[in-house]
């Protein structure tokens, strides 16, 4: 192993291998995990986000734009609006009413 050096034993001269530093270790056991979710909670966003568009178009960018304040003032496009597409965990749809604000 790379990370491993060989040292000798006063005892019995034989080489002992050892082992690299705990801290190493722990390092790379605790980045993981987390790396693992967060990939795994985009996945489910963009899963959602596309499910959305995909399957009620006109409902999905009428919210997109009505929440990013540029949905014309029409009661007809306004009932087309989906106020449960904004629940907490769809940071896609967000991001993208968030950028549409900034950006537009």
């Amino acid at each position: 192993m790379f990370a491993e050096r060989l040292t000798d034993n006063p005892t019995n001269k034989s080489p002992q291998i050892k082992k690299p530093h705990i801290l190493f270790q722990i390092q790379f056991r605790i980045s993981s995990p987390i790396s693992f979710s967060l990939t795994e909670i985009h996945g489910m966003t963009l899963l959602r986000l596309l499910t959305s568009l995909i399957g009620d178009p006109a409902a999905s960018v009428s919210t997109l734009l009505y929440y990013s304040e540029l949905l014309p003032q029409n009661i007809i496009l306004q009932r087309l609006v989906r106020h449960e597409l904004l629940d907490g965990e769809n940071y896609l749809f967000h991001f993208l009413i968030n950028f549409l604000r900034c950006f537009w």
